[in-house]
């Protein structure tokens, strides 16, 4: 009996555990998305492991550590990315996520003034549409493709000084948008467009040595208020922690490795802090030849465990009041979806070149090996030297 009493309440918390939870957030601005979502700004860093929060260079370095702002010559950053379509990771259907914005970042660092640097950069840091269905109007032979999308826009003034030789802080102004087209109110015809913004600081601070640099970042949490229509959340982007250490060796070799800790738990208590681990290494050659310059040769890896998985509950806004609603519209749509469990992987290859008078290209290439999501991303970046701009002219 005693034995039947203890399966009885096994079951019956197995039962409270697995209940579906509610959503903290809007769609795709939750957590358990940025497995997708999330976007490796910096070329040069994606090609090894997304690791360089101690490496030094222009405003592409500055967007993940402030401290790291330390070109001392003016130039421009511009980068795109590819993120081909992956099957959706609900278990319960069968549609595509994809990031059509090829646009991955814009920005300019300015030469010192004294030992004060600044930067500008516009980064898309998610992006994502969700191919969800195509219905035929009742009556009618009209068909509606549905694709909400989320957009994380951020732009950051960032500035650094330079202390010492070894000794650099920084601190960013980071404001972000976020643009939702068409959004998810599952069980309404009714397709909301809307934006949220928010303003967040993010200091950082690096150590440098010759053989050792040392760096870290921080972003602290923020309450967003989303209310709009039928949408009324508040909810919390989490704070992130970076760190990282770069080792510098013998014939300009790099041995890099970064750790990101994001307390996700702080946006619901259903989902589990994140700890990514980065390594990278990263060998630069120099070349005796005028048109192709000194280049470099990347490689790395990235292991990001899940965050979520298990049910949740679909948000149903639908009402027969409403106008615009139609019940033969969305009746397929379930009420509860699934998450299953994703855990990543990533192997990274990449690689620079220098073109004609200090213009850099950088190529980079990731691949999941877990093969959950069967996801990679293609990134390709150009910096100039804005004193090639005069030389052109001559």
């Amino acid at each position: 009996m005693k034995h039947l009493s203890l399966i009885i309440m096994l079951l019956i918390s197995f039962c409270l555990f697995a209940e579906p939870v509610d959503y903290a957030g809007p769609d795709f601005a939750q957590g358990f998305y940025d497995m997708y979502s999330k976007n490796f700004i910096n070329a040069e860093m994606a090609g090894r492991g997304h690791s360089g929060i101690a490496f030094t260079g222009g405003a592409e370095y500055g967007n993940h550590n402030p401290a790291t702002l330390l070109d001392t010559y003016n130039n421009l950053y511009f980068e795109i990315a590819i993120k081909p379509r992956v099957t959706e990771f609900n278990e319960l259907q069968d549609n595509k996520y994809q990031s059509n914005s090829p646009i991955n970042a814009v920005g300019f660092t300015l030469a010192p003034f004294g030992n004060f640097h600044l930067g500008f950069m516009y980064s898309l840091e998610n992006s994502l549409e969700y191919y969800s269905f195509s219905r035929t109007l009742p009556q009618t032979t009209t068909t509606i493709d549905y694709t909400p999308e989320y957009y994380n826009h951020r732009i950051s003034l960032m500035f650094a000084h330079q202390l010492t030789d070894k000794l650099s802080y920084g601190i960013n102004s980071n404001l972000h948008i976020h643009s939702f087209k068409e959004y998810r109110n599952e069980g309404k015809v009714d397709l909301l467009n809307f934006q949220e913004s928010f303003l967040q600081l993010q200091p950082g601070v690096l150590y440098q040595t010759d053989y050792v640099n040392i760096g870290a970042s921080f972003l602290p949490s923020v309450d967003v208020d989303y209310k709009y229509k039928y949408i009324d959340y508040k909810m919390t982007i989490p704070a992130e922690i970076n760190a990282g250490a770069t080792l510098k060796l013998k014939n300009n070799l790099y041995i890099l490795a970064d750790t990101d800790y994001t307390f996700y738990s702080q946006q619901a208590d259903y989902m589990e802090n994140q700890l990514t681990w980065k390594l990278g290494i990263e060998k630069q050659v120099k070349n005796p030849f005028d048109m192709l310059g000194d280049y470099s040769l990347r490689a790395g890896y990235i292991y990001k465990p899940k965050v979520f998985s298990g049910e949740y509950n679909v948000p149903d806004y639908s009402n027969p009041a409403h106008d615009e609603f139609h019940p033969n519209f969305y009746h397929d749509i379930p009420s509860m979806g699934r998450i299953s469990a994703v855990d990543m992987s990533y192997l990274t290859v990449g690689t620079s070149v220098r073109i004609n008078h200090d213009v850099e290209l950088n190529l980079a290439y990731l691949a999941d090996l877990k093969g959950d999501l069967k996801l990679n991303q293609f990134i390709s970046s150009l910096k100039f030297d804005l004193a090639v701009f005069k030389y052109l002219k001559k």
